[in-house]
């Protein structure tokens, strides 16, 4: 079952300049030079001034005892990936109970001077493929690891910050990312619950789904730590975000072999544990520039903001929240991508105006994969369940292929942990079919 689950696929010859590259040396270094571009943002401008946000006391510092590591490290994966420190989880689990003091005081020492041990911020890259020419370095996302014994402190730190983002009502209500009780279905019910509605009324939907392009990466780190003083994150605490955030390094790995070092000046770190909810501080008060008769919803860095009308009102106030993103990415230092941002029409009747970023037309598009579901035009589901049982077939043909046995509890075990989650995802937004059905019965 381990091949049928492996998650990176061998790198292929690359393409550079017309040049084929083999050897995994110049591969990494060529990964390098194309990821880091995605790290580099620094703006050379100041960025808006903020609304100061009302909080009931500062988060200077963190509290902890031993009992809370021990914790953390006894609930730790059985993974023996690690990083720049060559400590993988596995070990701090097996050592949990003799390391717990000692990782205490080296937490105590970091928080109370800001100081991280360089090991720390070091992050190793793997090249993990998309789409498109897999010759091409371009078409390959960044899948990094970073510290485990700095992942610990980051849990720590992480639990006191979701208690302040919590009790201060920080989070807008309209993201659905990485938090407690939100998730995608969350998000979908929301948004379908919405759009059925507004059908069964006889109105029209305009959707605007706006790409920010590398946003994770993008993040200017003097921007985010000015947002996070605003929400009250000072002292010891604002320090040592300021180091996690600062002089980081990364190397690509392929195999066994490393691209040199290079220098990470931008973003959240990818692979941490605080990395996903700085985002989401970041990106928060985007939803405050969107009119209140435009819904708006987040997961994480995908944004879809769409207006309900009927067609004798005036959708001016969808091209106006276009325009007031627009700016806000601009003041922010994050790049909207004009091209993969598309435009929904939905409705019989829906006049299909035409909207525009920066003076540019948005492409309109008749369906959408949205968190995993593909949404049409006319709001059936027929794309989606052709997408997701070519997707199945070919996934069983795969679990076919590598178990080789007559035991029907592993054939279950199998389904259910390969086939099934295919086919199920999202469920509860488009209902199953009876083609889905059909799969499972020739599985079976």
């Amino acid at each position: 079952m381990k091949n049928i689950s492996q998650k990176y696929s061998p790198i292929p010859c690359l393409e550079n300049n017309n040049i084929f590259i083999f050897d995994d040396k110049t591969k990494c270094n060529l990964f390098a030079s194309v990821f880091a571009r995605s790290f580099s943002n620094l703006p050379t401008f100041d960025p808006p001034e903020l609304i100061p946000c009302k909080f009931m006391h500062a988060l200077d510092d963190i509290e902890f005892n031993l009992l809370d590591i021990d914790n953390i490290l006894k609930n730790l994966p059985n993974n023996n990936c690690c990083a720049e420190d060559g400590i993988s989880y596995t070990l701090l689990k097996a050592c949990h109970s003799s390391i717990t003091p000692f990782l205490s005081d080296i937490f105590r020492l970091s928080l109370d001077t800001g100081i991280l041990p360089q090991p720390w911020k070091v992050s190793y890259i793997t090249p993990v493929f998309k789409k498109g020419d897999k010759n091409n370095p371009e078409n390959y996302r960044p899948i990094s690891i970073t510290s485990t014994i700095c992942r610990v402190l980051e849990r720590i730190i992480l639990n006191s910050l979701l208690i302040h983002l919590e009790e201060n009502n920080i989070i807008s209500q309209n993201q659905f990312g990485f938090l407690k009780k939100r998730s995608t279905t969350t998000q979908l019910i929301f948004t379908f619950s919405h759009w059925y509605k507004a059908v069964l009324e006889s109105k029209n939907i305009d959707c605007a789904y706006i790409d920010l392009k590398h946003a994770f990466d993008s993040v200017p780190v003097r921007f985010l730590l000015y947002k996070l003083f605003n929400i009250g994150i000072r002292g010891k605490l604002l320090n040592w975000i300021s180091s996690f955030l600062t002089d980081r390094t990364a190397k690509v790995k392929i195999n066994n072999t490393f691209s040199n070092s290079f220098q990470i000046h931008s973003g959240v770190p990818q692979g941490s544990i605080l990395g996903p909810i700085l985002f989401l501080i970041y990106i928060n008060d985007i939803t405050s520039v969107i009119p209140d008769n435009i819904n708006k919803c987040l997961f994480a860095d995908d944004l879809k903001i769409f207006q309900i009308f009927k067609n004798t009102e005036n959708t001016n106030s969808l091209q106006n929240a276009l325009n007031n993103v627009y700016k806000w990415s601009s003041d922010w230092a994050l790049e909207i991508s004009i091209q993969k941002t598309t435009i929904l029409h939905i409705g019989t009747k829906n006049p299909k105006y035409r909207y525009t970023l920066n003076e540019t037309e948005l492409q309109i598009t008749s369906s959408v994969k949205d968190l995993g579901i593909t949404f049409s035009n006319d709001l059936s589901f027929d794309i989606h369940c052709s997408t997701i049982i070519r997707k199945a077939y070919a996934r069983a043909i795969s679990v076919l292929n590598h178990i080789h046995t007559s035991n029907p509890k592993v054939w279950a075990l199998a389904f259910k942990s390969y086939v099934r989650p295919l086919l199920e995802y999202g469920t509860v937004i488009w209902s199953p079919k009876t083609k889905i059905i059909s799969i499972k019965t020739r599985f079976i």
